[in-house]
């Protein structure tokens, strides 16, 4: 197919309408349809222009194998791999580009997370700008267990209020 019959397939507009559409000069347009020589470059503006795939654009005219309009581009493809072709890409680049962070403790990586979100909305400080603690710690086996009770009621994301001591009656 030349690039007359490109046209026709693709539109109906004149040589001046097609100009106007890709922002070129009218007489830049009018020459390369008279000649037949058009820069794929103005092709693909064309055929993007007027909805019309730009790689069939190219096969159509003979510059692209026929085997390229089934390459998927990278959203395509990312939904038809499989689990098991997700993963295995996602761990060889793992393998490529090792995260130093990755061989650090990880109470070093938790305070270094609670220190960027330290700015945000949800995170919660104390009086001296420290981050509130957000889960139990291991507590001292003579620690006051009212304390300990406290301490835990105290804390951002506590199930629910303490309720009152139950109490053992004194008869069965």
């Amino acid at each position: 197919m030349d690039i007359h019959e490109l046209l026709a397939k693709i539109t109906d507009d004149s040589g001046r309408a097609i100009a106007k559409k890709l922002g070129v000069s009218e007489r830049t347009i009018l020459h390369q349809i008279s000649t037949g020589r058009m820069p794929l470059n103005n092709v693909i503006a064309i055929a993007d222009a007027y909805g019309y795939s730009p790689i069939r654009a190219l096969v159509d005219i003979g510059e692209l194998d026929e085997s390229w309009v089934h390459v998927p581009d990278v959203a395509s493809a990312l939904r038809d791999a499989t689990d098991e072709e997700l993963t295995d890409e996602f761990l060889r680049r793992l393998k490529a580009a090792p995260n130093p962070e990755w061989d650090e403790p990880v109470g070093d990586l938790e305070a270094r997370r609670r220190s960027r979100v330290a700015g945000s909305p949800r995170s919660a400080t104390d009086e001296q700008g420290e981050p509130e603690k957000t889960t139990p710690s291991v507590r001292d086996v003579d620690q006051d267990l009212e304390e300990a009770l406290r301490d835990a009621n105290a804390m951002r994301g506590a199930a629910q209020h303490r309720t009152p001591r139950l109490e053992e009656p004194d008869e069965p």
